[in-house]
């Protein structure tokens, strides 16, 4: 096939073109510079934007031909082969990834400008050359060659007009060939020498005509394809020049609202990082929007003026696509209850400080994670189909977790200070950070190595070992429904929920002590004292943490005499597995006595009565401030307990204690309308020790 010479120097020049923007793209990357692989996408969408403007000169260029240099066929080529060249640079600028936004959008446009200006084209090509002309011009025509011909029919013989003027005022063959004039001349032969010749020219002109006619009904059939045609390249075009601006404000500057499909579901995620979506799927951050008791308490203060400010945390992709903060459940997108997932830490793109929660997400395909520097032993992220990767600092630090886990609600009350009690404490003045309890296989323990393995799973990939953090995110609570995170598979659900519970125990275990301080012998029908000292030895941060005026840890007091007889207690439940104090139904109720001993170490949400007093609140809304009496970091605190040995006790005297931990208390849940969750409630036991005190026999006593 004979390739005409334009078309082989626009083929090889876009060829090369294209190579050195893919060299570019593909390569490029692996330097160690900051930045640089969005750098050259950024650059890459530049270009293909400065390329869709140049080919958007060619209709200028038809317009103004006199003006512009080049031959309009050039042009056209040029105006052809460019637009597929930013095409595919587009594809480099969008890393091969397209979704519903709207630089894909403009990639569609541009692809159809290109694919209807190839149809015009063809139809210029195929169709009569004529085709171009307008109606009126060859129906012009044909009204000066019919004049000519009426012309040599003056003063003519009777022989010369019959054969004319019949052929004149009898409607065109149209479909003529040359024989059908030939025969049309062979009938001069019965006209005059003197007219043969003005006969022959009136014959070429009926041939004329004929042609010309022929031509204006290819053009009413052609015409209206060609101009629908040309309008829908028109139309497309006009949605390529609208498109690129809203692309670059959206992916830019942010400046329209994103939608769920800006977001990466973790369904998606999973495809290549199983392991953690498997960690993270039981997690307390997967379970935020779902948790029954965060519907409740949000629900509770919906008409407290909050606006989003619960749901900002809970469902942060939910609040950036617009769903109102008291939006049912039932009523969101799928992504958005999918609570604190991937994409709501891995499209952070810098420190926002401790801003409770409000910080913008950056929606997009570049995910930020802790791998990839390209220096230092830390090999480059490999390029994929999915994310662009980029290593952010930012990601590994507390700060990252104080986004969140540090609140002051609109009244500016500090109702959570988890990262502020990390912060001053000597875990932050160690480097120890959340990450290094809270993201480990054993949660809890400081200091342990990571484990290693690839980042993710790709098929005919050859990953770079990293070391990997656990996206459990093991923390306090515990799921309180069954059919959590799989609906339809209760028996998965109980596996996934049960391992969190063991993992959650475990990193209970690891954060205090208790000691027993009593006297190692006592008189009978005495009094002694005894005291029992807990110490922060393991968390970072007070325990309890977070939202701590729901969070009970308490000390449980049992002394026992050798017989199994109970000599004290305090810190036991009621029947409602309450504490015995004034949240206690029972003891509202006088069923039982007050725990006037209970050492329990939960906050207390309080506010001011008009007479000067201070009342406790449940709803943190109404609350103007917070009692504190959480244990900071190795930090210690005592209970005292006066216990009364009876004459008839038999020792050695056992004293049993237990700290004792439930991240919600029975009272509240009656309070929030959702009490048959109480029967979820798990108490862990933090730690434990006893003490066996020795009664003096009487005689030695009265030695004594």
């Amino acid at each position: 096939m004979n390739i005409p010479k334009v078309h082989k120097i626009f083929i090889l020049s876009i060829a090369i073109a294209a190579f050195i923007f893919w060299a570019i793209y593909r390569f490029a990357p692996m330097l160690p510079i900051p930045g640089i692989e969005i750098g050259i996408v950024y650059a890459m969408g530049i270009v293909a934007i400065l390329l869709v403007l140049f080919v958007l000169t060619y209709s200028l260029r038809r317009r103004l031909a006199k003006g512009m240099p080049g031959r309009l066929d050039t042009w056209l080529w040029a105006h052809f082969y460019l637009g597929l060249l930013a095409l595919f640079i587009i594809a480099l600028h969008a890393e091969f990834r397209f979704g519903l936004n709207y630089g894909t959008f403009a990639a569609i446009m541009l692809l159809l400008v290109i694919a209807t200006g190839v149809v015009v084209r063809f139809y210029y090509v195929r169709a009569p050359s004529t085709i171009a002309f307008d109606q009126e011009k060859v129906l012009s025509q044909v009204d000066e060659v019919k004049k000519s011909i009426s012309d040599l029919l003056v003063g003519k013989s009777k022989p010369f007009t019959k054969i004319i003027g019949s052929e004149l005022n009898t409607p065109s063959p149209l479909s003529s060939s040359k024989g059908y004039w030939q025969e049309l001349l062979s009938k001069g032969e019965i006209i005059s020498d003197k007219e043969r010749n003005d006969f022959e020219k009136a014959v070429g002109l009926l041939e004329k005509k004929a042609n010309l006619e022929s031509m204006s009904i290819s053009q009413l059939k052609y015409k209206p394809i060609l101009q629908s045609w040309l309008a829908v390249h028109l139309i497309v075009t006009a949605g390529l020049i609208a498109f690129i601006p809203f692309h670059v404000l959206d992916d830019t500057f942010r400046v329209f609202q994103p939608i769920a499909s800006d977001f990466g579901n973790p369904q998606e995620c999973r495809a290549c990082h199983q392991r953690q979506y498997d960690e993270w799927i039981g997690s307390m951050h997967a379970y935020a929007q779902v948790s029954p008791v965060f519907v409740a308490f949000n629900d509770a203060v919906k008409n407290r003026g909050l606006g989003p400010f619960c749901v900002k945390c809970h469902s942060p992709i939910g609040i950036e696509i617009g769903e109102g903060a008291l939006t049912p459940n039932k009523e969101r997108a799928p992504i958005s209850l999918m609570g604190v997932q991937c994409d709501t830490c891995h499209i952070i793109d810098k420190n926002h400080g401790l801003v409770s929660g409000r910080f913008p997400l950056s929606e997009g395909r570049t995910k930020y994670g802790p791998f990839g520097s390209g220096k230092d032993g830390d090999p480059k992220a490999v390029r994929n189909p999915f994310h662009r990767s980029v290593k952010a600092d930012f990601i590994q630090s507390s700060e990252f977790c104080g986004s969140c886990h540090d609140v002051t609600d609109t009244k500016d009350l500090r109702i959570e200070e988890a990262f502020t009690e990390w912060k001053e404490s000597v875990y932050a003045e160690k480097g120890i950070t959340c990450q290094d309890c809270h993201m480990r296989a054993l949660p809890g323990v400081a200091g342990q190595e990571k484990v290693k393995g690839p980042a993710a799973i790709m098929y005919g990939v050859d990953l770079p070992e990293r070391l990997l953090s656990d996206h459990s995110f093991i923390g306090p609570d515990n799921h309180l429904i069954d059919n959590f995170p799989y609906p339809d598979y209760p028996e998965e659900n109980a596996r996934i929920q049960r391992t969190y519970l063991e993992k959650k125990k475990y990193l209970l275990e690891n954060c205090a002590t208790v000691e027993i301080i009593a006297p190692d012998n006592i008189k009978p029908y005495s009094e002694f004292d005894v005291e029992v000292k807990v110490t922060n030895t393991g968390a970072g941060h007070g325990i309890p943490t977070g939202f701590t005026a729901e969070r009970q840890v308490w000390i449980e007091v049992i002394v026992k005499d050798a017989t199994g007889k109970v000599l004290f207690v305090s810190g036991d439940l009621d029947a409602n597995k309450d504490l015995k104090n004034n949240h206690s139904h029972a003891v509202e109720a006088g069923e039982v006595p007050l725990d006037k001993y209970l050492v329990n170490f939960q906050s207390k949400f309080t506010r001011g009565r008009p007479d000067g007093t201070i009342e406790e609140v449940l709803n943190p809304t109404r609350a103007f401030d917070i009692v504190k009496n959480n244990i900071l970091p190795y930090e210690s605190k005592s209970g005292y307990y006066p216990i009364t040995v009876p004459p008839d006790a038999e020792g050695p005297l056992t004293v049993d204690v237990r700290l004792r931990y439930r991240n919600l208390p029975p009272y509240l849940l009656d309070f929030l309308g959702v009490s048959e969750l109480k029967d979820r409630l798990v108490i862990n036991d933090m730690a434990t020790t006893s003490k066996n005190i020795t009664i003096d026999s009487f005689k030695a006593a009265k030695r004594g």
